[in-house]
């Protein structure tokens, strides 16, 4: 069988679908946008939707609770979606990623997740909801990833003209961009180790504060992401069951950190260039054997993963 490779034309075009006249300068990114609106559409059309989740099938009934037609209720999903692939995805591998890569942060972790699980003869329960907050290094990992991965460039309308440090005149209405990994480098801010992961850095003791200028993992101010919350939920749930269940080794015996040349402007956490072969097995330990019940309790207690959040 000969496999071949499609060319993906609306992910890699969102920067210059945002730039404006995308009927002129990004016909291949729109033309794959209405290919995915028109899969949601018969997604929805045909009913598929009532075998999905229970969260699509409450997305869609918010939906036609308020009348939104099948056609704009696609349009929504798609945003969903490319958040989901841009950004949670490639931010889940890094966090698994750098953790099952290094034995010592491997054995941290598991040591908080295993002190949460709750075990009987024949079942395991593990509250996410506990994980995402009594698992410091776990957290501090995501947002490590954030820091050290993360690409994003913040957009803001200048408001005065404003002469920064005496050189450089903002002009009113200008567009001003801002390259995350600026801030996320500043020696001021992060010491020393500032080019090297740490997956402690983020470990708050006693009155210490994440800088609200120095880490804008999820954005900041009006334009913060309102799926943090979620998206990390996500992250956090997926990894931690990875690192409790299995074993995870590189096939040729090496961790080898993959590139990520190849990613292009739109995602806020470069996915890597290649794939890793890897081999993943069950753990044989005292774990082993017993079902898995793993639940959200919830909580009206937001994890402080920005400087928002702890306010």
């Amino acid at each position: 069988m000969t496999y071949v490779k499609k060319k993906r034309k609306f992910e890699p075009g969102i920067v210059t679908l945002l730039l404006g006249l995308p009927s002129i300068f990004a016909k291949e990114a729109v033309q794959g946008r209405e290919k995915v609106v028109r899969a949601f559409m018969a997604y929805f059309g045909n009913d598929d939707y009532k075998r999905g989740s229970k969260l699509v099938r409450a997305r869609f009934k918010h939906s036609e609770d308020y009348k939104v037609s099948i056609e704009d209720t696609a349009r929504f999903e798609l945003g969903g979606a490319v958040a989901i692939l841009t950004n949670t995805i490639p931010s889940a591998f890094w966090v698994l990623w750098h953790i099952i890569s290094d034995s010592a942060i491997l054995e941290e972790c598991r040591s908080e997740l295993q002190g949460l699980c709750k075990i009987d003869d024949k079942t395991i329960t593990i509250d996410i909801t506990e994980v995402k907050t009594s698992c410091p290094l776990l957290v501090s990992t995501l947002q490590e990833v954030l820091r050290f991965h993360g690409t994003g460039t913040s957009v803001r309308i200048v408001q005065e003209d404003h002469l920064l440090d005496g050189k450089y005149l903002l002009k009113k209405g200008g567009t001003l961009m801002i390259p995350g990994p600026v801030q996320h480098s500043e020696r001021k801010i992060y010491g020393d180790n500032v080019n090297a992961f740490d997956h402690k850095r983020f470990i708050r003791t006693g009155a210490k504060r994440l800088n609200p200028i120095g880490f804008r993992g999820f954005g900041g101010g009006s334009t913060l992401c309102p799926g943090r919350h979620f998206a990390s939920t996500e992250i956090i749930a997926f990894v931690a069951l990875m690192a409790l269940r299995f074993d995870v080794r590189p096939k040729d015996g090496t961790w080898v950190r993959p590139t990520t040349q190849n990613a292009g402007m739109q995602a806020t956490v470069p996915p890597p260039d290649s794939d890793i072969d890897v081999e993943i097995t069950l753990r044989n330990d005292e774990l082993a054997g017993k079902l898995w019940n793993v639940v959200l309790t919830g909580s009206d207690k937001a994890v402080p993963l920005v400087a928002e959040d702890v306010n």
